[in-house]
């Protein structure tokens, strides 16, 4: 494998300054790429990381990693366009009708190519019919608003939401909208 950090290609305005890039990888060398530009390869040194300085400039940063020669494992980050919708996405779409049974629902902001926008911090809001909200959150430890809430800020593209089946056999739709993006929905059958 092979990751690379930020996560996040989009720096308007610093054109041609240095950009920390780190990678991770459990290969043997791991080579950089920007815009099909080797930045020269370095050997991955055990339980360790790589860095390069890399002066931005919009397009693709990948790495490719190497064992033995041959290629293994690569990661991608590119400059996305602006935030154009919103993406729900959950790992299951039944719940139990025990009062109890509740899903996560991760959020995501992404451009109109689909690609996550990792530096949007869209406020999105949540409606639920059927069901309940529990709560919304989003991972920023410095976001003081409440959890216990219909609406929550992005952080680094991403929030979620958290919806609870009641005791009956119904459809659960959660819908999340945020002003200039295109709204997102999904459906839960209770049985």
């Amino acid at each position: 494998m092979v990751h690379l950090l930020p996560v996040c290609w989009n720096w308007p305005g610093r054109e041609g300054q240095n950009q920390r890039v780190i990678a991770f990888s459990n290969a043997q060398r791991v080579e950089l790429f920007l815009n099909g530009k080797s930045l020269g390869s370095q050997n991955m040194p055990a339980n360790g990381h790589l860095e390069w300085p890399v002066p931005y400039a919009p397009g693709q940063l990948q790495a490719r990693a190497y064992a033995d020669g041959r290629l293994v494992a690569t990661d991608l980050v590119e400059t996305v366009a602006a935030p154009a919708r919103l993406l729900l996405d959950s790992d299951r779409r039944t719940l139990q009708a025990d009062g109890e049974d509740s899903v996560v629902v991760p959020v995501s902001i992404v451009d109109a190519k689909g690609r996550l926008v990792a530096n949007a911090g869209n406020r999105v809001t949540f409606e639920v019919k059927g069901g309940r909200l529990l709560g919304v959150g989003n991972g920023n430890p410095g976001d003081h608003d409440p959890d216990r809430a219909n609406q929550r800020d992005a952080f680094n593209g991403h929030c979620l939401a958290l919806i609870q089946a009641g005791t009956n056999a119904e459809t659960i739709r959660l819908t999340a909208t945020s002003p200039g993006l295109s709204p997102a929905s999904l459906t839960f059958q209770v049985r």
